[in-house]
């Protein structure tokens, strides 16, 4: 299957596709990555996780503390055990970070 945008996209003087399907790729991903952020905040808010919305990025730091007694006694007390349990119930990889990665 071919793409017409593709097929008549302009080149360089060597042939190279120009910046303009890079441009593309970055408007797209950046939209979509925008998206996932938002929804990723909104959700964790809809739970009463305080969280600022992404703007930069997609990253998102939450602040779990109005759920550390639920996590507490899940055996759950560092952010380290908190990334093994979301990877191992949802196979979603996370990273704990912040001032204090060690103890939530």
């Amino acid at each position: 299957m071919t793409n017409k945008k593709w097929n008549n996209m302009e080149t360089g003087t060597d042939g190279s596709p120009r910046a303009t399907a890079c441009d593309d790729y970055i408007f797209h991903t950046t939209r979509i990555l925008s998206l996932v952020g938002a929804f990723s905040a909104r959700t964790l808010r809809s739970v009463g996780v305080k969280v600022i919305d992404p703007t930069a990025g997609y990253y998102i730091f939450p602040n779990f503390e109005v759920i550390r007694p639920a996590l507490a006694a899940k055996g759950i007390t560092t952010g380290q055990q908190m990334c093994d349990a979301i990877f191992s119930e949802f196979n979603v990889a996370v990273m704990s970070g912040g001032p204090s990665t060690s103890v939530l």
